[in-house]
């Protein structure tokens, strides 16, 4: 018999990819869903979940849920994850991801001490690094950028607090840009894919994007998600692992790789809208944390982007109720 594993915001991209898995490894699991959100991400596997309807910021009901449950290991992935959301919302980004981070560190302090707690903190912490300074590892300094990095530097911070205050079992990971299939089209790459999904069923052959000029650090959702697993099970309480492929990939690329997947012909558009007051440039992960952790070799990004665009396919001929096809591999 598994263990008994909570996960916050279950029905999140990662977080989905985490229960499958952990499902998947004999686990019990339990996760907290906000009322008014949507489970498209579990739906193919929700009857196996034990729900627990909870909003992270609400501290009664994240206690009551941790009391009822006294998991053996937490995995804290409920937050506000869009850096361009964080801008016209900071109040909600910083109150969600540095309170209900804080909700969950009380009720485990509280009802169950014993347990080992995963928290999911990002390479965002790390802002505008110069290009001589990097890979970004334990020993780059942190230059937050905007709201959400701000927010991610304190949540990391106030779970290194807890673990020196009172000896939690907590253990962080800081990954860098997380891709595949059911990443929400709010973000960059996703937003592209869905654009070609719909343009392949006769939507206006235009992808309208933001900057390209910035490099990212990408790594597949399924190796962030074993890399998550395994620091939560296996690895030594109060230390962080770091999560990237060590491969920085210019959005241009990506964008170029994405375009490659289909055989229509697409104009490239700026939309002013989509871009940012401040960019951070250029991210490269060291990658000796994850070697340890996973110690295989990573998926391909070019698997990622084509699982992705295939996930956005299927979604346009559902919602256009279009019989399926069998997905592309060119």
């Amino acid at each position: 018999m598994g263990n008994k594993v909570l996960v916050t915001g279950i029905n999140g991209f990662a977080a989905s990819h985490l229960a499958e898995r952990l499902l998947a490894s004999g686990h019990e699991v339990h996760g907290t869903t906000r009322i008014r959100s949507k489970n498209e991400n579990i739906k193919d596997f929700e009857s196996k979940l034990k729900l627990h309807s909870c909003d992270i910021n609400d501290s009664f009901g994240v206690a009551s849920v941790i009391k009822e449950i006294k998991p053996s290991h937490v995995f804290h992935l409920a937050a506000q994850s869009f850096v361009g959301w964080s801008w016209t919302h900071p109040e909600e980004t910083l109150k969600t991801n540095i309170l209900g981070t804080l909700n969950v560190l009380e009720a485990v302090k509280t009802f169950c001490p014993e347990s080992r707690v995963h928290i999911a903190s990002s390479s965002q912490v790390y802002g505008k690094t110069p290009m001589e300074d990097q890979p970004m590892g334990h020993q780059t300094l942190f230059n937050p950028m905007n709201p959400y990095d701000t927010s991610k530097l304190a949540q990391d911070m106030l779970a290194l607090q807890y673990f020196n205050s009172y000896k939690l079992n907590i253990i962080r990971t800081r990954a860098f840009n997380i891709s595949g299939p059911r990443r929400g089209d709010s973000f960059a790459e996703s937003s592209w894919a869905k654009q070609i999904a719909d343009i392949e069923l006769g939507a206006e052959p235009v992808i309208k994007h933001g900057n390209l000029e910035s490099a990212r650090d990408y790594i597949d959702v399924r190796d962030v998600v074993e890399g998550y697993e395994k620091a939560c099970f296996h690895g030594e309480p109060g230390k962080l692992y770091i999560l990237g492929s060590g491969i920085p990939r210019s959005m241009q690329e990506i964008m170029n790789t994405l375009v490659g997947l289909t055989d229509k012909q697409i104009t490239l558009v700026q939309d002013p809208s989509r871009m940012r007051p401040s960019d951070t440039p250029y991210m490269k992960a060291v990658t000796s944390d994850l070697d340890f952790l996973i110690g295989h070799p990573l998926i391909p990004f070019s698997k990622t982007m084509l699982d992705l665009l295939n996930y956005h396919r299927s979604r346009s001929l559902n919602e256009k109720n279009i019989p399926s096809f069998s997905t592309r591999t060119f």
